[in-house]
């Protein structure tokens, strides 16, 4: 019964929440070696601070580092690190477990492709190399187990 009472809680917030803004707020670029190799992995490193803000508004710093590292030796050729401001509206407060799946989630699926913009901004912009943005993957509903197979469950959105 708790877990539904928590997925009605969090699908209330989820249902009452709108976007209000996405802003760059920082960016910095580092290219460590001259070269870079022919096999590069990226790898991406994120941290999420969140406020609020006003009666409703929740303001959410979402820090992001790729770095760009060869394949064979794992040395790190490149970094970028940008960091994101989001606002949202909401009508339902979040409690700590709303926000952390959140954060793993939902605000994830809204910044990554402004973190894919700004990140390859940089590399065609310096000369570096494309890259792929690994696929954001979230597992936060698993972890908390709140996901659940009874047939006919509505998905989290």
């Amino acid at each position: 019964m708790a877990e539904n009472t928590f997925r009605e809680k969090y699908n209330a917030f989820i249902g009452g929440l709108e976007l209000q803004n996405i802003r760059l707020m920082s960016i910095n670029a580092k290219l460590r070696e001259p070269e870079f190799p022919g096999s590069m992995k990226v790898d991406v490193k994120t941290k999420t601070d969140f406020s609020f803000q006003d009666e409703n508004r929740l303001v959410t710093d979402v820090n992001a580092i790729f770095s760009f590292r060869d394949v064979s030796s794992r040395r790190i050729h490149a970094k970028i690190d940008i960091t994101l401001r989001v606002e949202y509206r909401y009508e339902v407060p979040p409690d700590q477990d709303m926000l952390d799946i959140f954060r793993d989630t939902s605000l994830m699926v809204n910044v990554w492709p402004y973190l894919r913009f700004w990140g390859q901004i940089i590399t065609q912009g310096f000369g570096w190399p494309s890259f792929l943005l690994p696929l954001f993957k979230s597992l936060s509903w698993v972890e908390k187990g709140v996901s659940s197979e009874k047939e006919g469950d509505e998905p989290v959105k």
